[in-house]
């Protein structure tokens, strides 16, 4: 497994053209077998922001799994307003 916070890991080339493709913008690893994968990737004619966890598979690939969240790229200020509070709450209660 990878610990990018690039297109490196991406299930496809980071410089993929093709419009179906996702393009990965951050890894983190989660735990032994599973990453957290944040990539753009359009669908139904929308661009998606997903946040998924990835598990490694029988043949070493990540693949994704169902956990996580995908949300028009319109939203993400606000997503970005939710994942400030949580960080914000969760410093409150280890201070």
């Amino acid at each position: 497994m990878s610990n990018t916070s690039n297109g490196g890991v991406s299930a496809t080339s980071a410089e993929a053209t093709t419009a179906d493709e996702m393009k990965v913008v951050h890894t983190f690893v989660k735990n032994s077998f599973d990453e957290v994968w944040a990539y753009l990737q359009p669908f139904k004619g929308n661009d998606l922001a997903q946040i998924r966890v990835f598990t490694l598979g029988a043949d070493d690939e990540m693949r994704p799994t169902k956990q996580g969240i995908a949300i028009n790229v319109r939203d993400l200020p606000k997503l970005a307003e939710a994942v400030a509070a949580l960080v914000a709450a969760a410093e409150a209660r280890t201070s």
